[in-house]
C-alpha cells in the first residue's frame, strides 16, 4: 500500500488520480526475487534497456536580425534530418518488503553519445562574445557532460513502514522520494510544488515520465482520519533544482541554463581583458531547510473528494540578479560590466514562499473530472525591465517583484470503447487552464518561450505578461489489441493551444503558441516496446519556432 488515501473512494474517483498512470505507465514483467518459501522477506525487480534517438525535422530558419539564443545548437545541427541525440539507458525499480515494512528504490542511468563522443560548437563563434556566427569544433560544457551526456540518476531511495494507531492506518516514508499533490495534469504552477522538476527529461526521447520528477530527502507521513479522510504532511531535509535543459544542448535556448557559468577557455584574450569569462556568474542556491507542507483530503457525501493542501517552499526554477561591478564598468569604459561575467548575472532562487491549495474531484454520467486552485500571496516574480534588466544596476540588484498569483485547472477523462478504424479502446483527458497575477504586470517578464520580438524578428521582445493568460491541452489515445499475436498498437494525440494572454515567465502560457505531439507505440508481449513520435511547435515569437523534431525509441524490460 503505497498511499493509505481513501479507502472507500469509488473507483471512477480513483481514476481521476491515477490520470498520470494512466499516461504514462509501461506494464512489465517484474522479476521476483528468490527468496525462500518461509521468507518473510520479499522482492520485485524491474529492469529495462533502451535506445532512443532524436532527429531534426526542419531545416534552421533564417534569422536576418538576430541569431537565436541557442547559437550553439542552431550552428552544430542546423539542418532537417540532423541527429541531435543518440541515447543509450537502462532503468533499474526495486520493491522489497518485509512485515509491515519496505524498501522502494528507482534509478535510471543514460549515455548520450552525440554530447559524449562529438564536439561541440565553439562559445567563441558567437555573435554574443563577437564572433562571426559560423561556428567551429569546440568541447561541450561539462554541465553538459554531466546532466545530459552520461547520467546516472537515482529517483527515489526510501523506506517506509505501515501501522495502526487503533483502527487508523498510518505510513511513515523517510529518504529520497517524490510527493505530488493535487489533480494537475498538463500544465505547472498548481497545487503539486512539493517536488522538482528535470524538465530536460521531458525532452529526451525514450524517458518514462517518471524520470522528469527530482526525489528529495523527506519525512513523509500519512494518517487516516475516519472512514474515508487522510491527513498527510512531510518535511524536506534538502534543497533540489528543477533541472531545464542544459546550455548547448537541443532545447537549452536560455544562456542563463546550466553551463554557462563555466569560464570559456581564450575569451580573455579574444575579448581584450585579462581573465578568461563565462556568461555568467556562480549561483546562489536557498537553505536545504525550511520546506514542509501539510493537506487533507476527503469525501462530501458519496460523489464529491476534495483536498486542502498547504505548502512552504523555495522556488526550484531560477531567477536572476545583478553582479555588476562598477569599478571594472568604469575601467573598461562600459565594454564589460566584471572581469568574470558577459551578462553581469547570476542564478538565485527565491525562498519561503507559501502555496495554499484546495482540489476536488467527482464524476458526471461516465465521465471523471476533477479540478484545483493554488494561490501564493507575496510570490516573487521574474522582473528583469527593474533588476538586472537595467543596465549598471547596482551589485544584488534582484530581478523580481512581488504579486498575489493564482492558477486554476479544471480537467476531464472519458474511457470509450471501440472506435473508428477498428480500435479497441480510446481515452481522452482535456484541462482547461487559467493563470492570474494582481497588480501592475506591466513589468514582469513574459513567459520564457518568448524570445523575439514578433513584428521584426529582433532577440528579445518588448512583451510583458498579463494579469490573466489562460489555454487549453488534450490528449487523445486508441489502442488496437492484438494486431499480430502478443502485438497491441496505440496512437497518443496531444495538442495544447495557448487562447489568449501571456503568462510571467515560469507560468504556463504564450497566446497563439501551439504544441502538438503525436506518437505511434507498438508492445510486444509487454517485453519489447517501440515508439516512433513527432513533436511540433507553432510560436513566431519564439526560438522554439523551427525546433520541430522526429523521435525513436526502442525498450526491453525484464
Amino acid at each position: 500500500m503505497r498511499d493509505i488515501a481513501i479507502e472507500q473512494r469509488r473507483a471512477v474517483l480513483l481514476s481521476v488520480v491515477s490520470l498520470g498512470a494512466l499516461l504514462f505507465s509501461n506494464v512489465s514483467h517484474a522479476v521476483q526475487l528468490p527468496f525462500s518459501s518461509d521468507s518473510e522477506l520479499t522482492g520485485n525487480l524491474d529492469v529495462t534497456l533502451g535506445y532512443a534517438t532524436s532527429i531534426r525535422a526542419e531545416n534552421k530558419q533564417a534569422d536576418p536580425n538576430a541569431l537565436g539564443l541557442n547559437e550553439l545548437t542552431e550552428l552544430r545541427v542546423p539542418n532537417a534530418g540532423d541527429q541531435f541525440s543518440n541515447i543509450y539507458s537502462a532503468g533499474l525499480d526495486l520493491d522489497m518488503g518485509w512485515r509491515n515494512y519496505g524498501l522502494i528504490m528507482s534509478a535510471a542511468y543514460q549515455y548520450d553519445s552525440k554530447i559524449m563522443d562529438s564536439g561541440a560548437i565553439d562559445p567563441l563563434s558567437t555573435v554574443l562574445l563577437g564572433g562571426n556566427g559560423l561556428g567551429s569544433a569546440g568541447r561541450w560544457s561539462n554541465a553538459a557532460k554531466d546532466y545530459a551526456g552520461n547520467t546516472f540518476n537515482l529517483l527515489d531511495v526510501y523506506v517506509y513502514g505501515e501501522f495502526n494507531i487503533g483502527e487508523k492506518p498510518l505510513e511513515i516514508r523517510l529518504g529520497k522520494q517524490v510527493i505530488n499533490w493535487g489533480e494537475g495534469l498538463f500544465f505547472l504552477d498548481g497545487v503539486s510544488t512539493q517536488t522538482p522538476l528535470n524538465i530536460s527529461k521531458l525532452t529526451t526521447p525514450g524517458t518514462e515520465f517518471k524520470q522528469a520528477f527530482v526525489g528529495t530527502n523527506t519525512l513523509y507521513g500519512q494518517l487516516g482520519i475516519g472512514d474515508t479522510g487522510a491527513l498527510s504532511a512531510y518535511y524536506q531535509a534538502e534543497w533540489l533544482r528543477s533541472e531545464m535543459p542544459i546550455a548547448g544542448t537541443q532545447y537549452g535556448a536560455d544562456p542563463l541554463y546550466r553551463g554557462n557559468s563555466e569560464t570559456i577557455v581564450r575569451s580573455g584574450a579574444f575579448l581584450g581583458l585579462p581573465n578568461d569569462i563565462s556568461y555568467v556568474d556562480s549561483e546562489r542556491t536557498p537553505d536545504d531547510t525550511g520546506q514542509w507542507g501539510i493537506s487533507y483530503r476527503g469525501l462530501i457525501g458519496d460523489d464529491y473528494e476534495f483536498g486542502v493542501y498547504y505548502s512552504r517552499y523555495h522556488e526550484k526554477l531560477a531567477f536572476f540578479e545583478s553582479t555588476v561591478d562598477l569599478s571594472a564598468l568604469n575601467a573598461t569604459n562600459g565594454g564589460a560590466c566584471s572581469f568574470t561575467s558577459l551578462l553581469c548575472a547570476r542564478q538565485f532562487w527565491p525562498e519561503n514562499i507559501d502555496m495554499f491549495g484546495a482540489s476536488l474531484a467527482t464524476t458526471i454520467g461516465g465521465i471523471a473530472i476533477a479540478g484545483e486552485i493554488a494561490y501564493r500571496p507575496d510570490r516573487p516574480l521574474m522582473n528583469l525591465n527593474s533588476g538586472i534588466g537595467a543596465f549598471g544596476a547596482a551589485p544584488g540588484s534582484l530581478g523580481v517583484s512581488k504579486h498575489d498569483t493564482l492558477n486554476l485547472t479544471v480537467n476531464t477523462l472519458w474511457v470509450g470503447g471501440k472506435g473508428f478504424l477498428g480500435i479497441d479502446s480510446q481515452q481522452v483527458l482535456t484541462q482547461f487552464g487559467i493563470d492570474y497575477l494582481s497588480g501592475n504586470a506591466r513589468n514582469v517578464t513574459v513567459h520564457q518561450s518568448v524570445t523575439r520580438d514578433g513584428s521584426n524578428n529582433l532577440i528579445g521582445s518588448t512583451q510583458s505578461a498579463d494579469n490573466i493568460s489562460y489555454g487549453v491541452a488534450g490528449q487523445w489515445t486508441g489502442t488496437w489489441f492484438s494486431v499480430l499475436p502478443a502485438v497491441d498498437l496505440s496512437l497518443t494525440v496531444f495538442l495544447q493551444h495557448d487562447i489568449e494572454g501571456y503568462s510571467h515567465f515560469y507560468g504556463n502560457f504564450a497566446e497563439g503558441r501551439t504544441q502538438l505531439s503525436t506518437t505511434l507505440k507498438a508492445n510486444f508481449s509487454n517485453e519489447w516496446e517501440a515508439s516512433l513520435g513527432y513533436n511540433r511547435f507553432d510560436q513566431e515569437e519564439s526560438d522554439y519556432e523551427d525546433l520541430d523534431s522526429y523521435q525513436f525509441s526502442i525498450n526491453y524490460k525484464f
